[in-house]
């Protein structure tokens, strides 16, 4: 099931996602089908997704590759989403593993506590 973007993209909810994956879960930072933030969108937008530096393409690595190449691809098959903030400096930090990106994360939090209330404030008004 396909989930707003703003949670999924929230710190709160790859924390939240972190705190469930063994600690010690390695990951590689180069397979962008694999990699931690891939396997984060895929469970959580509930459909395959593979990640660049920046980006997220859910349907995998056909449109990563189609997006790469300037492959055309019917409307619609070639969602790419930015990642959310912290997340790229959180999954290429030494070591790789699950616990050490769950520690990563929890660091960053009080620098985007307050740019995640901002948005939310902007939502309601």
């Amino acid at each position: 099931m396909l989930k707003p973007m703003e949670h999924v993209n929230s710190l709160d909810s790859l924390i939240q996602w972190l705190e469930l994956q063994s600690e010690k879960k390695e990951y590689d930072y180069g397979d962008p089908n694999q990699c931690l933030l891939a396997q984060y969108y895929t469970e959580r937008l509930g459909r395959k997704a593979a990640v660049s530096v920046h980006y997220v393409f859910e349907g995998g690595m056909r449109n990563l590759f189609a997006w790469c190449f300037g492959i055309p691809r019917p409307i619609g098959t070639f969602p790419s989403r930015v990642l959310g903030e912290h997340f790229d400096w959180i999954a290429s930090g030494l070591p790789r593993t699950c616990g050490a990106a769950l520690q990563r994360a929890r660091m960053v939090r009080p620098y985007t506590a307050r740019s995640e209330n901002e948005q939310k404030q902007k939502e309601f008004a």
